[in-house]
């Protein structure tokens, strides 16, 4: 399921800590999927999908091969 943002490829692989204000703005009330972090995998916070739900999302997993159970989901805010 694609997201309709502007520009959705340009968020995959960024950190959602170092986006700017516009940026989260942009991506307010879209889910990220992140790899959870553990020291086998060394994993980096960085957005492995975007959607409109958790299973959108993990949907978007799936269809790159990944196990969804590898990842958390949150729900970006906008700039405060």
């Amino acid at each position: 399921m694609a997201v309709h943002i502007r520009n959705a490829q340009r968020y995959l692989g960024r950190n959602p800590d170092e986006l700017s204000l516009a940026e989260r703005s942009d991506l307010a009330g879209t889910w990220v999927a992140l790899e959870l972090y553990h020291p086998a995998n060394l994993a980096l916070r960085r957005i492995a999908a975007l959607g409109q739900s958790p299973e959108a999302c993990q949907a978007v997993l799936r269809e790159q091969g990944k196990d969804s159970g590898e990842f958390q989901f949150i729900l970006m805010r906008g700039a405060a």
